[in-house]
């Protein structure tokens, strides 16, 4: 019930809508129109009573419908089962909750219209307001887990060819491993975490976040200039509905042909998104630093960069771009 009055407020957009228009469209009392708003409010969702109007939801067009979304999946995705909260510390930790409480089987989706604890690589915050799309799905593929890695890159690759659809395609490009640029300008962030043994795992979380209708000023003021969003770059806001349908369609085709053929089958295509293929570049890996020309993504997704001692093959490790002298590093601006 509460997910109709939602879908129903969602509808009418700016316009209130009555409690009496409510309760007639479900077939309730108005009483129980009143007592399921107020559960919504408690549960994060911003719903304002205009006396003598009715009701209006807040950021109603960035909320998603995720029974619509499972519904136009192809009944054989590997996305299961979804769960939509309109406010989360992590979507990823509501993943890891869900496996204690014995609630997430495999294909599991948690989205939230905002976090206040999204994390990037590297122990970063990953700034999550509404306007975005932030989301993480629990995944048990039989693998090593030293070949789950790829993913990262993999899911990369499925949500740069979602954002081509959204802004020129030209300007969507990734910065190893796993950060989605428009106009060298971060949009789109993915963070794996796994649990299992060497030989293989017992199970994988992606977290991904979407900068989709965020405005400059929405960033914290340290990531303005260094991310963007669809919105910025498109000029208009992008539906974001039909972008988290696109991405999770793309990312599961990308799935399940990486499970019949693994990374080596989207080695070229990677490195033709890749932003810095051909570029002086600067890694932190652990306490190393490494400079040099970045020359390949190898079959195993590494980097391999001409350094002045020789080749180096490097497995993780942060990407700084050199381009005139100048430190062009994209830095993390959001994730679940």
């Amino acid at each position: 019930m509460r997910s109709k009055i939602i879908q129903a407020l969602k509808l009418t957009g700016e316009q209130p809508l009555s409690g009496n228009d409510i309760a007639e469209k479900l077939g309730v009392s108005r009483v129980a129109v009143w007592k399921h708003i107020e559960t919504l409010r408690q549960e994060g969702y911003l719903i304002e009573a205009i006396p003598g109007q009715g009701y209006r939801l807040q950021e109603a067009d960035n909320i998603l419908d995720v029974q619509a979304i499972a519904a136009s999946l192809k009944q054989d995705t590997i996305f299961k089962q979804f769960y939509y909260y309109p406010r989360l510390d992590s979507t990823s930790t509501r993943i890891r909750e869900l496996l204690q409480e014995g609630q997430a089987a495999e294909g599991t989706v948690v989205a939230a219209l905002c976090q206040s604890e999204g994390r990037g690589r590297l122990g970063r915050d990953w700034s999550s307001p509404a306007g975005g799309l932030w989301f993480s799905f629990l995944l048990r593929p039989q693998l090593p887990l030293q070949e789950t890695a790829c993913l990262s890159l993999l899911f990369a690759l499925a949500i740069s060819r979602t954002l081509q659809d959204f802004v020129d395609k030209d300007e969507v490009m990734i910065k190893w491993p796993n950060d989605v640029l428009i106009k060298d300008k971060k949009v789109a962030g993915i963070l794996l975490e796994t649990a299992g043994e060497l030989d293989r795992i017992e199970y994988l979380i992606s977290g991904i976040g979407i900068n989709v209708n965020l405005a400059s000023d929405d960033f914290p003021p340290p990531l303005q200039g260094q991310a963007t969003s669809l919105l910025e770059n498109r000029g208009t806001p992008a539906d974001i509905q039909a972008v988290f349908l696109s991405t999770l369609q793309s990312i599961d085709r990308y799935y399940r042909r990486f499970l019949q053929e693994g990374f080596p089958a989207f080695c070229e295509e990677y490195k033709g998104l890749c932003y810095h293929l051909g570029r002086p570049v600067r890694i932190q890996t652990g306490q190393r630093v490494i400079a040099g020309t970045h020359i390949d993504i190898d079959s195993s997704g590494a980097m391999r960069v001409r350094s002045s001692t020789g080749i180096e093959v490097i497995h993780t490790g942060d990407v700084h771009v050199l381009d005139r002298g100048r430190d062009q590093h994209a830095s993390e601006t959001t994730r679940n």
